[in-house]
């Protein structure tokens, strides 16, 4: 599953499998992770997204951090996600490292995406694609947009948002070079779904 892209955030992390579960995407062929957590950093949280890490770095998998760059730094991650009002793809890549992968968000808004076509970012992603309880107030994605975005760029797109078993598609699959979920692959039962439907698609 080469093309889906996990969030991990702290609702992942309190399982007391986390970690098992890590493993299991990994197995499944995810080659990139991305933890999204808020602040307060504890030491309890630091520990489990530093086990997130080495399990990782172990499989030869990209560790991303959503939107801290201090905390990227420290943790000295693959790279980093940005939102529209986080710092600006420099100013990462100044922090964090030339070779470090660079991710930014910019809704359903084109006009944004066309300004992140720089040597800097490494995927744009775009949602939401279907409504989602994690976030409020949110468009959802008129993903036409996005196809003629990607005929103008070599950028890679990534798409998120509501995305699950049951309405993860060949279209969305074959047109966006990174699927992210995050409620959609906390238990295994679910990422087997996705497997099974990603193997059928993409034909592997």
């Amino acid at each position: 599953m080469k093309k889906i892209y996990p969030i991990i955030d702290k609702d992942f992390l309190k399982k007391n499998n986390f970690h098992i579960m890590v493993h299991f995407l990994i197995k499944n062929k995810i080659n990139m992770v991305q933890i999204r957590v808020s602040k307060p950093y504890t030491y309890k949280l630091l520990k489990k997204i530093l086990l997130v890490k080495k399990i990782c770095k172990k499989n030869n998998c990209k560790f991303i951090i959503n939107n801290d760059l201090l905390i990227a730094k420290f943790l000295n991650a693959d790279g980093v996600h940005i939102g529209q009002n986080d710092s600006s793809p420099l100013m990462a890549k100044k922090i964090l490292g030339s070779d470090k992968i660079i991710g930014v968000s910019c809704g359903n808004n084109m006009r944004i995406a066309s300004t992140y076509t720089n040597p800097y970012v490494k995927y744009i992603s775009f949602g939401s694609a279907f409504k989602t309880k994690t976030k409020k107030n949110i468009k959802v994605l008129k993903i036409s947009n996005v196809y003629d975005y990607k005929l103008d760029s070599e950028t890679k797109t990534c798409i998120i948002g509501g995305i699950n078993a049951n309405n993860l598609s060949d279209k969305i699959l074959n047109k966006f070079d990174l699927i992210a979920m995050s409620s959609a692959i906390r238990k295994i039962p679910d990422i087997i779904k996705i497997n099974k439907l990603y193997k059928k698609f993409c034909n592997e």
